[in-house]
């Protein structure tokens, strides 16, 4: 990262500061292929995560 707070590509020290240079960045680091499906697992902890937080700092009477 440099001091003006710009994210820097590792290996070329691009900056990320445009959607262009964010999609060169992209191409470089990831992985490429079609995906798909869900994880089950991440999906009920991410609801429990959200009930558990609306619970205390949304719904609480304090």
């Amino acid at each position: 990262m440099r001091a003006d707070g710009a994210v820097l590509m590792n290996f070329l020290d691009i900056p990320m500061t445009t959607p262009l240079l964010q999609k060169i960045g992209l191409a470089f680091c990831a992985e490429r292929g079609p995906s798909y499906g869900g994880n089950p697992e991440a999906r009920e902890k991410a609801f429990q995560f959200a009930r558990e937080f609306m619970g205390q700092y949304l719904l609480s009477d304090n």
